[in-house]
């Protein structure tokens, strides 16, 4: 079976040795998402955020399909599902929420991709709004 596996790290977790230096320890390795016949993967480029005791982790929720060592062991040919996994008590235990507004709409294109389609700021983004998150995605490999 395969799992989503994210390695908690907290403050807490660095502890002074004999010289006053710090060394970063694993508290622990909490199973986030598990489902029989799926592969959940690529945290790293959907993205982490934390706020105080909560942490959103964005992932691909895939279908699995074993195709050798040396490959992410998903089905290429069935659509990747993104997903967001929060947790509110520091990684403790997580709940999985299905993101259908991550999928791009049918036809949408970056203007550097394929029909240059591109879409206008209807209001402007305050990168400064405490909470705020943004996560960008491909359209296709």
């Amino acid at each position: 079976m395969n799992r989503l596996l994210l390695v908690v790290w907290c403050a807490a977790a660095f502890q002074c040795d004999a010289s006053g230096a710090d060394t970063p320890k694993v508290i622990r390795h909490v199973t986030v998402y598990s489902q029989a016949g799926r592969y959940g993967g690529w945290p790293a480029n959907h993205g982490v955020w934390s706020w105080g005791n909560e942490i959103v982790v964005g992932f691909s929720a895939a279908y699995y399909q074993w195709i050798g060592p040396d490959r992410h062991p998903y089905d290429r040919s069935k659509p990747e599902e993104p997903y967001l996994a929060r947790s509110v008590d520091g990684g403790e235990t997580w709940g999985i929420e299905p993101t259908p507004s991550l999928v791009p709409p049918e036809g949408m294109y970056t203007a550097a991709g394929p029909g240059g389609k591109a879409s206008e700021l209807i209001e402007a983004i305050d990168f400064l709004q405490p909470g705020f998150c943004m996560t960008f995605r491909m359209t296709d490999a």
